[in-house]
C-alpha cells in the first residue's frame, strides 16, 4: 500500500491522524492536499509533543495551514507518544489505518512501510 494514495480516498468527511514526528511542508503538500481534493475538510494532526516543539521551531519549514486548514494538537505520553493511527470517518464508511509511518516526506511518500487497514461501511452489522 502507498499510504499517500489512502488519503485521496473519496467519502470521508473526518480524518485525525496521529504521529510520532512531524514535517509540515510534507504533512501539508502529501497528506492534506490529498484529504482536500477528496472532499475530507476535518482534519486532526496529534503529534508528539516534544517533536512537535522541535517542528515547530524549524523557522525555515514552518506550518502555512495549521489552525485554518486542519488543526494540529500535542500529545504526551510517559516516553513519547508514537502511534502511527489514521481514522477517517464518512457519512456512509470509517476506515482504520495502523502503519508505521510518521508524517514526514520519507514516512509518507518514500520509504517502505508497513500499514494494515479496517474498513466498515453502512450495510456492516453492529453485531460483526
Amino acid at each position: 500500500m502507498k499510504l499517500y494514495e489512502a488519503f485521496q480516498a473519496p467519502g470521508f468527511h473526518t480524518a485525525v491522524m496521529t504521529t510520532f514526528g512531524v514535517e509540515f511542508d510534507a504533512f501539508e503538500s502529501i497528506a492534506l492536499a490529498r484529504f482536500r481534493n477528496a472532499g475530507c475538510r476535518n482534519v486532526v494532526l496529534v503529534c508528539d509533543s516534544g517533536m512537535l516543539s522541535l517542528a515547530l521551531a524549524e523557522t525555515e519549514r514552518p506550518p502555512k495551514s495549521a489552525g485554518v486548514g486542519y488543526l494540529v494538537a500535542k500529545a504526551r505520553a510517559a516516553g513519547v507518544f508514537h502511534p502511527k493511527i489514521l481514522v477517517q470517518i464518512g457519512k456512509d464508511r470509517g476506515r482504520l489505518i495502523v502503519a508505521s509511518a510518521n508524517a514526514t516526506a520519507p514516512g509518507l511518500a518514500g520509504n517502505l512501510e508497513v500499514a494494515a487497514v479496517v474498513e466498515c461501511g453502512s450495510a456492516d452489522s453492529a453485531h460483526c
